[in-house]
C-alpha cells in the first residue's frame, strides 16, 4: 500500500508542508507503506484502490470550499471532477486534509460531505474523512498522526499566531468523521481515556 498526498493546485507554499507530512510518515512508518508522495491529478492513474489518499488544502468553519495559498478555492462539485475518470473508480477511501471539512457531517452539511455526495455515482466504493476542527501537521517530528486543534479569536497561522491555537486532545483522528458508501456515518475514535469531550456545534 502507499500514502499519496493530492494538491488540487500548482501551489509552492502547499508543497513543502505536504512533502514535510510524507517525509516524515515513511520516516515513522519504515516499510508500512511502499511509497508516499505528493502528487497531481496527472498521477492519479498510479493510485491504487487501497491506497491511502490526503486531499490537501485549506479551509474554514462554516465553509464548504476548499482553499489555495493564491488566493485559489473550488467547491466540492469542482474538487470531484479533478479525480473524475482519473482515479480507480474502486478507490476505498479519501481523507480530506482540510480544517473544518468534517465539520456537521451528520447534518449533511460540510466540504467532506459535499465530496462524498459529489464523488458517489461514480466512485461507489468510497468512502471520505473530513477533520471537525483545524487540523495541522505536529511540530514535533516524532508524532505519527496530525495535531487537531481551535483556532481563537485574532488568528491568522501557524506560523504567526501560534498561541491563538487551542490544542484538542488526543490527535486529529479523535476528531475526524468519516462517510460510508451506504451514506452511514464513521463517528471519530474514542478520546484517550481520562480526556474530556470539547463542547461546540461542530457535529
Amino acid at each position: 500500500m502507499n500514502l499519496f498526498v493530492y494538491l488540487p493546485w500548482e501551489d509552492r507554499a502547499m508543497v513543502e508542508p505536504a512533502f514535510m507530512f510524507t517525509d516524515r510518515i515513511e520516516k515513522l512508518k519504515g516499510t508500512t507503506y511502499q511509497e508516499t508522495a505528493v502528487i497531481r491529478m496527472e498521477d492519479l492513474g498510479h493510485v491504487e484502490p487501497g491506497d491511502a489518499l490526503y486531499i490537501a488544502g485549506h479551509g474554514a468553519a462554516g465553509d464548504e470550499k476548499i482553499y489555495g495559498t493564491l488566493g485559489q478555492s473550488m467547491d466540492a462539485v469542482a474538487l470531484a471532477a479533478q479525480f473524475t475518470g482519473k482515479l480507480n473508480e474502486s478507490h476505498k477511501r479519501i481523507k480530506v486534509w482540510v480544517c473544518f471539512s468534517g465539520d456537521k457531517m451528520t447534518k449533511g452539511k460540510g466540504l467532506a460531505y459535499k465530496f462524498w455526495q459529489a464523488m458517489r455515482p461514480t466512485f461507489k466504493q468510497l468512502s471520505v474523512y473530513g477533520y471537525r476542527f483545524a487540523v495541522l501537521d505536529p511540530f514535533e517530528r516524532s508524532q505519527e498522526h496530525l495535531e487537531a486543534a481551535i483556532p481563537l479569536p485574532g488568528f491568522v497561522s501557524v506560523t504567526k499566531t501560534p498561541q491563538l491555537l487551542r490544542s484538542l486532545p488526543g490527535n486529529a483522528q479523535h476528531w475526524r468523521t468519516g462517510i460510508r458508501p451506504d451514506g452511514s456515518i464513521i463517528p471519530p475514535k474514542p478520546l484517550p481515556r481520562g480526556k474530556p469531550p470539547i463542547s461546540g456545534d461542530s457535529d
